[in-house]
C-alpha cells in the first residue's frame, strides 16, 4: 500500500489497491482529504458503504457517505447504475425528493473495472439521528429485558458526568416501539411513496411476461440462479416442499408467453423505489413524524416506469426473508395463505407479523380505493408476490434453508393467479415448453428493467404479446383489426424481417405507455395453404415463420391476413421502423404506393419515422406523400434509457398534440 496524504490509512486499508489508485487520483485532481469516519454495513450487498469526512480547500469539509459499488451491465454494454438513477429520481418528483430523498455530490469515480465510487449526503443531516426501519424490527422482536440481579461494582477511580452507580449499567439505547408502531411506520411509508411518489394513474394494458419481466429485472439473465432453477424445473407444473400436489410453475409464466397468451391485465405504473425494505429506509430515532421525516436510500433501481405492487410486496417478502427463521412450520405454511388471502384473519401468525401484512396490505389497497380501483390493484398482487418470491429466491443473501419456502410461496402465486382467471395449470401444451437452458427465449431477454434488448430478441413472439413480427408476417392468435387486447387499434407498426427485434422493442414500449399497436400484415404470406382447412394437420407440414412446428400456435385462435392498404386506413398513426434494411424492401413496392392514398381517404393518416440504423431516406417519402409526416425520430447511438425515453415521450407528445415537439402537419 501506498501512502498518501489525500487518503487515511485506515480507509486504504480496507480498499484494494485498484480502488485505492483511482480514489487517490481523483483526490489529487480535485485537491480534496478523504478521511474514515466508519465502515457502514448496510443491507447484504456486495457494495462497500462508508462515512468519510470530505475536505476540499474550495469548498470547506463535510461527511459524506462513499459507496464503492460494480454498476450494472458489462463493459461492452454499460447501464446506468445508482447514480444516473438517483439523478433521475430528483428531477422526475422535486417535491418528493426534497422531502424523502438525499442528493448525491461530485460525479462517479470510475475505478476501471466495472466499479465506481460514487458519494452522497448524509441523510437527515446525521449519522446518529436516523435509524433504519431494521433497527425498528429488531425491536418488536427482541425487545429489551429488564436487568435483575446485582452487578459487581465498579473499581474506585475518577468520577465523570457519565459515571453510572456502583450497581448498574447503562442500557443500549433503544426506540420504545411496539409492533404496532413498526406496522404503522412502514404502512405510511408506502403510503407516500405510492400516494406522494409514483405520480398520477396509469394503466397499460400488459401481458403477464411482460408484468413480470419487468418487476424480475435482469434476475432471470443467462447464468443466474434463477436461470439455473428456471432450467432445473422447465415444464408447467412443480413440486414443492410441504405441498401434497404440483403447483403452477412460476417460470412457466415468465418464461412461456403461450401459457397465459391472450390475457392482458391493465397494470398500474409509475416511479417506485425498484428495492424497498427496511434497510433502505431511514427514520427519526425518536419516531415522531417517522411518517413524514422518512428517508429512503439506495435508489439503484429506481425507475419511473415500475410496476407499482412490487415495492410493498417487496417489502413484506423482505422482512419475511429475514425473519423465517422465527416462524414455525404451521406459521410458515399460515403466511402463504395470508398473503394470498386478505380475508384470512391470521391467526397463527405473530401478532407483529399480521400486523405488518395487514396495514402495508391495507396502505395500497387504500391508495387504489382513491381511484376506484381496490379490485385491480388487489388482482395484481399474486403476480408481484410471485416475482418478488423468484427474487428472493435468487439472492445470494437468502439462506439456503428458506429458499423452498420462496420458491413454495411463488408456485402458489402463480397458482391463485392463474385460478383468478380460470386458466387450468394441468391444460399442457405440447407443442409449447420453456426453453431447456431456462433462458428468457421465447420471450426475448430483457434488461435490467424488464425491458427487451433489441440485439438479443428472438422475432417469434412480442414480449408484450404485441402483433408485431419479422416482416409484418400476422400472428396466430392476433386479429388484425383490434389491438392485442380486443380494442380497437390506433397505431400500424411497420418495419422489415430484420428489424423484428426493434419492432419487438418498440411495440413493448409503447404499449406499455398506453399505445395500441396493430401488426404489419404481409401480403406476400397470402399463400393458397392458409385457405385449405387441411392446413394446419398435414403431417409434413414445416416450421411457420416463427420457427414453431406449423400449428403449434393453432390453440390461440385463427391466423388472420389483411392487405397492407386496409391496415393503413384503419388505424390513425403509422409507425415505421426505419433502416437500411426496410429501405431496400420498400423500394418499388406496390403495396406502399397504394397503401397510403387509401389512408388519407379514410381517416387522414400520420406518419412517423424512427430511424435504428443509419440510413439516408430521401426517396421513399415520395412514395407517402398523401400522409402528414408529423414526426421523424432517431434512436441510433442513444443508450435504453434514452432511446426509450425519447421514444415514449416524442409519441405521448405527439398523441396530445403539443408543438414544441411535433404537431400534426396542417
Amino acid at each position: 500500500m501506498v501512502s498518501s496524504h489525500w487518503l487515511d490509512e485506515p480507509l486504504q486499508a480496507e480498499l484494494d489497491d485498484a480502488a485505492v489508485t483511482a480514489l487517490r487520483q481523483w483526490c489529487s485532481q480535485t485537491e480534496t482529504t478523504i478521511r474514515l469516519v466508519r465502515w457502514l454495513i448496510g443491507g447484504r450487498s456486495a457494495a462497500r458503504v462508508a462515512a468519510v469526512l470530505a475536505d476540499d480547500p474550495h469548498e470547506g469539509a463535510r461527511q459524506l457517505i462513499m459507496k464503492l459499488d460494480r454498476a450494472p451491465g458489462g463493459a461492452e454494454d454499460p447501464q446506468p447504475g445508482e447514480y444516473a438513477r438517483h439523478r433521475r429520481a430528483l428531477t422526475e418528483s422535486r417535491d418528493f425528493a426534497r422531502q424523502h430523498l438525499t442528493r448525491p455530490v461530485h460525479q462517479p469515480i470510475p475505478v476501471g473495472d466495472g466499479r465506481w465510487f460514487v458519494f452522497q449526503r448524509v441523510a437527515g443531516g446525521s449519522l446518529r439521528d436516523p435509524i433504519t426501519l431494521h433497527t425498528l424490527l429488531d425491536v418488536v422482536l427482541h425487545p429489551p429485558r429488564p436487568i435483575r440481579g446485582r452487578q459487581p461494582a465498579r473499581a474506585q477511580g475518577p468520577q465523570s458526568a457519565f459515571s453510572q452507580s456502583a450497581f448498574s449499567q447503562p442500557a443500549f439505547p433503544r426506540p420504545a416501539a411496539d409492533a404496532t408502531v413498526f406496522a404503522d411506520v412502514s404502512a405510511a411509508v408506502v403510503g407516500s411513496v405510492l400516494g406522494e411518489w409514483a405520480g398520477r394513474t396509469r394503466l397499460p394494458s400488459m401481458g403477464v411476461p411482460a408484468i413480470l419481466g419487468r418487476q424480475l429485472g435482469d434476475r432471470l439473465a443467462p447464468g443466474s440462479r434463477l436461470d439455473r432453477l428456471a432450467a432445473a424445473n422447465p415444464g408447467r407444473l412443480i413440486t414443492v416442499e410441504e405441498e401434497d400436489r404440483p403447483l403452477a410453475n412460476p417460470f412457466a409464466l415468465v418464461l412461456d408467453p403461450s401459457r397465459t397468451a391472450g390475457l392482458r391485465l391493465p397494470t398500474f405504473v409509475g416511479r417506485a423505489h425498484g428495492d424497498l425494505h427496511v434497510e433502505n429506509i431511514l427514520i427519526p430515532t425518536d419516531l415522531r413524524d417517522a411518517s413524514a421525516a422518512f428517508q429512503l436510500i439506495d435508489l439503484s433501481r429506481y425507475t419511473a416506469d415500475a410496476v407499482l405492487t412490487r415495492d410493498p410486496t417487496h417489502l413484506v417478502l423482505h422482512v419475511l426473508a429475514r425473519t423465517l427463521v422465527e416462524l414455525s412450520p404451521a406459521q410458515r405454511t399460515a403466511t402463504i395463505d395470508v398473503l394470498l388471502d386478505p380475508g384470512l384473519d391470521g391467526a397463527l401468525l405473530p401478532q407483529w407479523l399480521w400486523l405488518f401484512i395487514d396495514r402495508v396490505r391495507r396502505a395500497g389497497q387504500q391508495w387504489a380505493r382513491a381511484a376506484d380501483l381496490v379490485e385491480q390493484w388487489r388482482d395484481q398482487l399474486p403476480l408481484s408476490l410471485l416475482a418478488c418470491s423468484l427474487t428472493c429466491l435468487g439472492r445470494a443473501s437468502t439462506r439456503e434453508e428458506d429458499r423452498g419456502w420462496f420458491l413454495r410461496l411463488a408456485a402458489n402465486a402463480a397458482a391463485a393467479f392463474l385460478d383468478q382467471h380460470d386458466l387450468d395449470p394441468h391444460d399442457l401444451d405440447p407443442h409449447s415448453s420453456l426453453d431447456p437452458q431456462g433462458s428468457l427465449d421465447p420471450q426475448g431477454s430483457l434488461d435490467q428493467h424488464g425491458s427487451p434488448d433489441p440485439h438479443d430478441l428472438d422475432c417469434r413472439a412480442s414480449p408484450l404479446g404485441v402483433a408485431s413480427v419479422a416482416g409484418g408476417v400476422p400472428v396466430r392468435g392476433s386479429s388484425v383489426h383490434p389491438a392485442a387486447d380486443g380494442s380497437a387499434a390506433d397505431l400500424l407498426l411497420s418495419h422489415a424481417r430484420a428489424d423484428a427485434a426493434w419492432a419487438d422493442w418498440i411495440g413493448w414500449h409503447l404499449e406499455a405507455a398506453g399505445w395500441r399497436i396493430l401488426p404489419h400484415p404481409d401480403p406476400d404470406d397470402t399463400d393458397a395453404d392458409e385457405t385449405d382447412p387441411d392446413h394446419a394437420n398435414r403431417d409434413d407440414a414445416g416450421p411457420d415463420n416463427h420457427g414453431n412446428p406449423d400449428g403449434a400456435g393453432a390453440t390461440l385462435g385463427p391466423r388472420t391476413v389483411i392487405a397492407l392498404t386496409d391496415a393503413v386506413a384503419q388505424v390513425p398513426w403509422t409507425l415505421v421502423v426505419l433502416s437500411p434494411a426496410f429501405l431496400s424492401e420498400v423500394q418499388g413496392s406496390a403495396e406502399w404506393r397504394e397503401a397510403f392514398p387509401a389512408a388519407t381517404a379514410a381517416r387522414g393518416g400520420r406518419l412517423v419515422t424512427v430511424r435504428v440504423e443509419r440510413c439516408d431516406p430521401p426517396g421513399w417519402l415520395g412514395l407517402v406523400g398523401s400522409m402528414d409526416l408529423v414526426a421523424s425520430m432517431d434512436l441510433v447511438g442513444l443508450g435504453a434509457d434514452e432511446a426509450r425515453a425519447t421514444l415514449v415521450d416524442r409519441m405521448a407528445a405527439l398523441r396530445d398534440g403539443d408543438e414544441s415537439t411535433g404537431r400534426r402537419a396542417s
